[in-house]
């Protein structure tokens, strides 16, 4: 193949993808794999091991581990109450669990053995978040009884209780350095918190309905917030000027979070549909449509090849993220001069046809 006609095909091709996607990419409705839960009931919360080795969910009956490459099962326990959330700790060999009448738990990801019950005089209430802080000391937890409380890891002691809100905590994440700690709730007001000082240094008033979900994005540059007004928030992490509203949801949008590149906002709506925008430009790129009910919980594996998803119909699916544009040209360029390259035709990727 000569240097024009290679050229002529990298355009027909890039001009191929930029018209069958003009606004985003269609998703198959079809997933990767539908990880089998043993006692289905709906999906509360959805966690990758930052080493990208497991996925843990919880469910109004049990917490489940699988392996984050083969998706195989590995570890269930039944668990009393409905499980809100879970957090893997940093070196991802720990999971915490936090659920209904307030209890916290500690598990070991390996058998999920148990290995602590936080029984402090702790919330008045269920706990519907937990996050673990970046160094692996503080557990920040908050609850329907509008408080968050930050506790040690290892001794469940509680270091300090932040009161502000007037309504219960959906949701917490603590930024890339740990300096901060972000919290939504049903008053429709984020708030930001020193960790150091334990002070509100500010107040986010952008949603009108309460609050779903909170991520920072790992270059520690962007918090992107989900609401009960069907929008996205994106705003500048570190002085937390609101950035944009992102409109395209047509029900509440339970979850958010970033690709490990920082270059996608995932989300997760009632709507049925997980939602992928570009950060460039805050357009959508990316659509799934596979879930028979309301999209409560979304998360991206470490190395950006998926996206795992808990609902309401009580299915934990796995999506293929297809390549980054960068990864696109490289691989295009590889495989070009050994084979025509066409999409397949679910939309989740594109193969080499020898």
């Amino acid at each position: 193949m000569d240097a024009k006609s290679y050229v002529n095909k990298i355009n027909f091709l890039f001009s191929f993808r930029a018209s069958a996607f003009p606004d985003s990419i269609i998703m198959s409705s079809l997933p990767l794999r539908t990880l089998q839960v043993p006692h289905p009931s709906q999906i509360n919360c959805v966690a990758w091991s930052p080493d990208g080795c497991n996925i843990a969910s919880g469910s109004d009956r049990n917490i489940n581990i699988w392996n984050g490459s083969t998706f195989e099962p590995i570890a269930a326990s039944k668990v009393e109450g409905r499980v809100l959330s879970v957090a893997f700790t940093p070196d991802s060999s720990r999971l915490v669990s936090g659920g209904f009448h307030g209890s916290m738990k500690l598990w070991d990801v390996q058998g999920l053995s148990l290995i602590r019950k936080y029984n402090y005089e702790g919330h008045q209430g269920s706990i519907n978040a937990v996050v673990v802080s970046p160094d692996g000391v503080v557990i920040a937890s908050g609850s329907i009884d509008s408080t968050i409380h930050l506790c040690r890891l290892d001794t469940a002691e509680c270091i300090q209780i932040l009161k502000g809100h007037m309504y219960g905590v959906s949701t917490v994440a603590f930024s890339i350095g740990g300096r901060c700690l972000a919290s939504g709730a049903w008053d429709q007001t984020i708030r930001i918190w020193d960790v150091t000082s334990y002070a509100c240094i500010k107040t986010l008033t952008y949603h009108s309905g309460v609050i779903g979900s909170l991520a920072y994005s790992a270059d520690g540059l962007m918090l992107a917030s989900g609401g009960f007004d069907n929008t996205v928030c994106i705003y500048d992490a570190i002085t937390y000027a609101h950035i944009k509203t992102i409109i395209g949801h047509t029900g509440w949008v339970r979850s958010v979070t970033f690709t490990s590149d920082s270059s996608l906002i995932i989300s997760g709506s009632d709507d049925k549909t997980i939602r992928g925008w570009d950060v460039t430009n805050m357009e959508q790129v990316l659509e799934w449509e596979g879930h028979s009910d309301s999209v409560t919980v979304v998360a991206a594996s470490p190395n950006d090849a998926y996206i795992a998803s808990g609902s309401l119909d009580e299915t934990v699916l796995i999506w293929a993220l297809p390549p980054s544009k960068g990864d696109f040209i490289r691989n295009l360029c590889v495989c070009i001069s050994v084979a025509d390259v066409a999409f397949d035709h679910s939309g989740a990727g594109w193969y080499q046809a020898r």
